[in-house]
């Protein structure tokens, strides 16, 4: 008999890593036991004793329902939310309304864990949107700036010939260099790290009041990113004298099909001020080109201002555009009120209210 339960997740780990790499076979790598502690363990918003939703047959686990804790700013007051993710139910026991009833009990369990709400990324065909469980709140419109046209063509059509030629073309009409003045460079000075800053403790500066903004404190960069088993990071801080004006986050990664992908991960800008925006992104280019990226992801769905400057000055395309559609696949921010006394000020299905960058994705 099927059993959904919470389990102590410290003593489940392996059969997890195990179900996780049998169910998601076909879509990613194997992810090893010190990823998954890491990710689901060692985040420092977790309890002593964290648990987990699981579904068992005997002693077996064939389901699981894990999320990420995460603190959140809705205006001035701070809360705890949860990022669903990592749902897994093993191929042979499919449509027997295991992953609802895992579902339910989450929403139970986290509701009585004082969760405000839950957020995610699903993909169109995500039984979290078939069946209702989160509410969309707006499509994930990814930005990509195509530095080696050539490379990423041949990939995608596969066939090297063709994409030389129409990569040729593709750099003709398409491919810019950002030009930045000299006056705006030395409005602000921008420095480097690879590690979390001293100066960047000063980062709630940046946050927009009116914003749903993820709080990004020091302990959770240093877990989150400092010591992420895979990706490598590196910090943008722009100062103006002494006064901290805007950051950005970036890092570069191989994927499994040869190519370098660069990823301008987060950045806040203080007052959304245009020429601070525009000489990080500008120093975010830079450095990404330094590693060879064939292709260069960000994510701008809130300010129009940065979005045209990102589309106009720094040559990214919209992946809602031709023919970028025909090879992303569609994704929404979707999210669930658990506590109404929580968010009675700040209504979290309203897109406005959002400013999402690819820091909020559990997989960045």
């Amino acid at each position: 008999m099927i059993e959904i339960k919470l389990v102590n997740h410290k003593e489940r780990i392996e059969e997890l890593v195990d179900l996780f790499n049998i169910v998601m076979r076909q879509n990613q790598e194997k992810i090893s036991l010190d990823f998954w502690k890491w990710k689901h363990l060692e985040n420092p918003l977790n309890s002593s004793d964290p648990k987990l939703i699981v579904a068992e047959d005997g002693a077996r686990i064939i389901g699981a329902r894990a999320f990420m804790l995460a603190e959140f700013m809705l205006e001035d007051n701070k809360v705890k939310v949860a990022q669903l993710c990592d749902a897994m139910v093993h191929p042979d026991y499919r449509r027997q309304g295991i992953f609802k009833k895992m579902n339910d009990l989450v929403i139970s369990y986290c509701t009585e864990q004082g969760i405000c709400f839950f957020y995610g990324f699903p993909g169109t065909m995500n039984p979290l949107l078939r069946n209702r469980v989160l509410q969309k709140v707006l499509p994930i419109e990814y930005l990509l700036r195509v530095n080696n046209p050539s490379t990423v063509i041949a990939q995608k059509l596969r066939n090297p010939a063709l994409g030389n030629t129409l990569g040729f073309f593709y750099n003709k009409l398409y491919h810019r260099q950002p030009k930045i003045s000299e006056k705006e460079k030395q409005s602000f000075t921008v420095e480097l790290f690879d590690y979390f800053p001293e100066a960047l403790k000063e980062i709630d500066t940046l946050y927009d009041i009116n914003n749903i903004e993820l709080v990004r404190s020091e302990i959770y960069f240093k877990w989150r990113f400092d010591r992420h088993p895979v990706f490598k990071y590196k910090y943008l801080l722009a100062r103006q004298g002494e006064e901290l004006k805007g950051y950005a986050l970036i890092s570069t990664n191989q994927s499994n099909n040869g190519l370098i992908t660069g990823r301008i991960v987060d950045y806040l800008v203080k007052d959304n001020d245009l020429d601070c925006f525009r000489i990080l992104m500008a120093q975010a280019l830079e450095e990404l080109e330094k590693s060879s990226c064939d292709i260069i992801f960000v994510w701008e769905m809130r300010n129009q201002k940065f979005r045209q400057e990102l589309l106009k000055r720094f040559g990214f395309k919209s992946s809602f555009a031709f023919p970028y559609q025909r090879f992303m696949e569609e994704s929404y921010l979707v999210a669930r009120k658990l506590n109404q006394n929580l968010t009675h000020k700040v209504d979290i299905y309203n897109p406005a209210n959002w400013n999402l960058t690819m820091l909020y994705p559990d997989t960045t």
